[in-house]
């Protein structure tokens, strides 16, 4: 009778570790869903602003010179295929999502 107490308080310091555990986990989540949006939005902004610089230097080519126009090509074709996959990799990827889930495993 004496280890009934015991096993309740054990009882009782797993069930409050299991939700600190989770309570932190969905802090995660939370935090890493807003990173992904902010990420996502600030990416959409920057490219739109870099392509329409670009596409302004390279139809207007004739009033830059040659280097400028260079830049803007390669800048247009190279480096905004390049950050669009390097977000989609690390943070849109629908695969690479953290998921909530239980922390006691029966």
């Amino acid at each position: 009778m004496s280890n009934q107490p015991l096993r309740s308080s054990r009882a009782k310091e797993a069930l409050r570790q299991a939700r600190k555990a989770f309570n932190q986990n969905e802090l995660h989540v939370q935090r890493w869903f807003r990173l992904k949006i902010t990420l996502g939005y600030a990416t959409v902004v920057i490219l739109a602003v870099i392509l329409i610089l670009s596409a302004v230097i390279l139809l207007n080519h004739h009033r830059f010179n040659h280097s400028t126009v260079f830049w803007a090509g390669r800048t247009l074709f190279r480096d905004v295929p390049g950050v669009v996959l390097t977000v989609w990799k690390i943070t849109l990827h629908p695969q690479f999502v953290a998921l909530l889930e239980p922390v006691i495993k029966n």
